[in-house]
């Protein structure tokens, strides 16, 4: 039987035999602490050393006692792992821990329980959003967690404890795909409404296992990592987006994707829509960005391009529950999955 409604015996499975290897990692690092404890007692009978206890690290959090100071000193702690993410993915840290602060930033840690945290997680799962749930219960796990191994906070080793133990309902996998058809017609009213960079786009996303972010690129702050030679005053520099010198004489498409960090080459003579688009622009630019809004000449932001794609897609009768990001391979579309990827020979 599932613990929890909706849930299929294999994600029970799934579920188990991450806590199994949960405990298993857990013993595995005692048995080499005891090790490593066994060795160095050996050494100090051989030397005659005389030990002394290790001074205690602070355990207060340096007077860290609500939920809202922890996420202060998360994101602001040196030694913090929000300091070192991506721009992108801080940005999504920060969407789900303003929610947290809300709703939650008042709370005392020490007051935080299993009820408690039940009560939020229900209170952001309203309206069967369970993968939202999910995820801003993640987002605590994450600020319990920099409080046990960054602050050595008591709570928040307590806290830590309580939430590893909690289960939450998985919400029903995403069957939705964006079809040949969809793209072919997305594509026809972009034309139609003057914007054909996002035929192009959509294009390459639906051809290409590339994910949004490779296609169009992403505007960050010029203090982020990268370097780029396409820079606005307000908007930052344009990194990450796919680029006409990366496309060679024979249309090999080389990129170094956003989410393995890692080179692909891709044929784009097989990819059919990619090739239809490129006939209508006859000669390509040398360089520069692939993916420029029509009226600003410069890559689109991000927010932007979702707004008019969403747009294009309901005028072309995309279904609402097909969004863009079902467009491509990289990010799970069953039906791109099926079909060859046009990887350089």
């Amino acid at each position: 039987m599932s613990d929890t409604p909706g849930q299929s015996i294999d994600d029970v499975i799934a579920q188990k035999e991450a806590r199994l290897a949960e405990q298993v990692a857990a013993i595995e690092r005692e048995r080499a602490e005891l090790t490593e404890l066994k060795r160095l007692t050996v050494l100090a009978a051989k030397h005659n050393w005389i030990v002394s206890a290790a001074p205690a690290l602070p355990t207060d959090g340096g007077g860290i006692e609500t939920v809202a100071e922890l996420v202060e000193s998360y994101r602001t702690d040196a030694r913090s792992q929000y300091r070192q993410i991506r721009f992108d993915v801080r940005r999504n840290y920060d969407s789900g821990i303003k929610r947290i602060v809300k709703d939650a930033g008042h709370m005392r840690l020490a007051d935080l329980n299993a009820a408690t945290i039940q009560r939020l997680y229900e209170q952001w799962a309203a309206g069967g959003k369970l993968a939202q749930g999910r995820a801003l219960v993640g987002k605590l796990r994450l600020l319990s967690g920099f409080g046990v191994t960054v602050l050595n906070h008591e709570v928040c080793m307590r806290l830590s404890s309580i939430l590893h133990k909690m289960r939450f309902a998985l919400p029903e996998k995403r069957v939705e795909r964006l079809t040949e058809t969809h793209a072919r017609a997305i594509r026809a009213k972009a034309h139609e409404m003057d914007r054909p960079s996002i035929a192009l786009a959509q294009a390459f996303q639906f051809d290409l296992p590339l994910k949004q972010t490779d296609v169009i690129g992403q505007w960050v702050p010029l203090s982020e990592p990268g370097v780029s030679d396409v820079i606005h005053d307000e908007m930052g520099k344009w990194i990450r987006g796919i680029r006409w010198e990366e496309i060679d004489e024979n249309l090999i498409l080389r990129h170094v994707t956003s989410m393995h960090q890692r080179e692909v080459e891709l044929d784009l003579k097989r990819a059919p829509m990619v090739m239809e688009e490129l006939k209508k622009i006859g000669k390509p630019p040398a360089r520069g960005p692939v993916i420029v809004c029509e009226w600003e000449s410069k890559p689109w932001s991000q927010n932007e391009y979702r707004r008019w794609w969403r747009k294009l897609a309901d005028a072309a009768g995309v279904p609402k529950n097909v969004k863009n990001m079902d467009s491509s391979r990289a990010t799970g579309s069953s039906e791109n999955r099926s079909r060859e990827a046009p990887v350089a020979l």
